[in-house]
């Protein structure tokens, strides 16, 4: 009797997530940044821009998780465009709305994703391409607009292991705030 009422309880479950995707519960996000930094050390002062866009399209599991599949495109430039990395990452992830989407005005969410990453890299007109993997996890809060659409503010840390042509290992990390939209259908 409790093997049927467990797998009873695990049927609706996986029924309720169906039902989700058979509404057509998905979801689109654009979201990204720019910082300029002045960096001084011993006089010597270095001027750098970077940019980071997101574009995320993702299909509700359960009303509160995501899965959703990413690209990330960034960019810096510094010293005059002397030193300039331009890199793409393709990623996959999950999204966890903490109080369900649309049910409240401003709802929290965690998020998580593993990413392949291709970056070139130019310096004194050098250019190496490297190439790896790594993986990010933030928290952030989406603020609904509307019940479909939501202005989204998240803070992601990053990390990323990459070998460049020479077979050299560069791991790179950091923290990133990130602003965009999200829409819902």
């Amino acid at each position: 009797m409790t093997k049927r009422v467990v797998m009873a309880a695990m049927l609706s479950m996986l029924m309720a997530g169906t039902a989700m995707a058979q509404e057509g519960k998905s979801e689109v996000s654009i979201a990204g940044n720019m910082t300029a930094t002045t960096t001084d050390v011993g006089g010597f002062t270095s001027d750098a821009t970077s940019t980071f866009f997101y574009f995320r399209m993702g299909q509700y599991l359960t009303s509160q998780m995501v899965m959703s599949g990413n690209v990330s495109l960034f960019g810096t430039s510094s010293n005059g465009g002397a030193s300039s990395n331009v890199g793409t990452n393709l990623g996959f992830g999950l999204k966890y709305y903490l109080d369900g989407a649309a049910k409240s005005a401003l709802v929290p969410f965690v998020e998580g994703e593993l990413h392949m990453v291709l970056l070139s890299s130019t310096t004194s007109n050098i250019t190496s391409t490297m190439t790896g993997g790594g993986l990010s996890a933030g928290v952030g809060a989406s603020y609904f607009i509307t019940e479909d659409v939501s202005a989204d503010l998240s803070i992601q840390g990053f990390g990323d292991g990459l070998t460049d042509d020479y077979g050299t290992d560069i791991t790179q990390s950091g923290v990133r705030m990130l602003f965009g939209l999200t829409a819902r259908y």
